[in-house]
This record gives structure tokens, sequence and C-alpha cells, in this order.
């Protein structure tokens, strides 16, 4: 089974907020339910389609173009 995950942060705010416990512990028991589990993380990706049509000041669309 393999779990996909797209997460809105940067890889460095997914550690410091625990997100990899989290996430690993998610994968172990997919495992030990459906017998095998893999885990891909896609980081700091894309919240809107538009930028401009939202007030949105943690990050700009140019960061998340990087």
């Amino acid at each position: 089974m393999g779990l996909i995950y797209t997460m809105n942060c940067k890889e460095e705010m997914m550690e410091r907020f625990g997100y990899l416990d989290i996430l690993n512990n998610q994968e172990h028991t997919t495992s030990d339910v459906m017998g095998f589990a893999k885990s891909l993380y896609f980081n700091n990706t894309y919240q809107f389609v538009d930028y401009s049509k939202y007030g949105f000041n943690l990050f700009t669309e140019e960061e998340k173009r990087e």
C-alpha cells in the first residue's frame, strides 16, 4: 500500500512539528493491517491555484514555485 502525503510545509518544519513521527506511526499501523506500506512525502506543495485571490502572508507564490 502506498501512502502519499502532500505537505504544505518544508521538510524542516515537518520534522520540528513532529509530523514525521505521526506519519511513520501511520505507515507502521497500515503495514500491520495491510502487510506492507510505503510512504512518500512531497514538501512545500502549492496550496492555492491562484494566490492572487487570497490574502495569505505565511509564504508567497514565488516561495512555493521554488
